[in-house]
């Protein structure tokens, strides 16, 4: 075998380091442009929960969802003041959603990921009070690296 089957390859990856930098230019120019980093922000946390929601619908075809989501099903059947182990806000959220969604499992994983995904937007507004919208956006994007915020989190719980 000759050494020329190799330089494609090489000038392949060669090209691809560039366009890998723009791409991490255009992410942090975007990041500290006061009018694009909200829409940057909402844009990764709503891809972030799509993501996670379909990886979730896969990974967990076979498995009935959590207690906790059956839980918070339960509690949104009627809106009250309060129930039994937690404030009202889980289970009014629940009630809400499973109004607008049909009652299924990808429906409880993807009211999991979306308030994580409010909840990748709310850290990246408290970031703003103490960094720049850049290292903002990197705290959201090393936050959603946290499996938590990925993996562990298909729970819909208050805790």
């Amino acid at each position: 075998m000759s050494s020329a089957s190799f330089l494609p390859a090489a000038s392949r990856a060669r090209r691809r380091r560039p366009s890998l930098r723009r791409l991490a230019a255009w992410l942090a120019a975007s990041a500290s442009d006061h009018k694009a980093a909200p829409w940057l922000v909402i844009g990764f946390a709503t891809a972030h929960a799509v993501l996670w929601t379909f990886i979730l619908i896969n990974l967990k075809a076979a498995q009935d969802v959590h207690m906790d989501v059956a839980e918070a099903f339960a509690w949104g059947q009627k809106f009250q003041l309060g129930y039994g182990k937690h404030p009202p806000l889980a289970g009014w959220v629940a009630g809400l959603w499973f109004r607008m969604f049909p009652v299924a499992d990808w429906a409880a994983y993807a009211l999991a990921m979306a308030t994580l995904g409010c909840g990748l937007v709310i850290c990246w507004l408290i970031a703003l009070r103490v960094v720049d919208y850049r290292r903002a956006f990197f705290v959201v994007v090393l936050l959603a690296l946290y499996p938590i915020f990925n993996f562990k989190g298909f729970k819909y719980n208050p805790d």
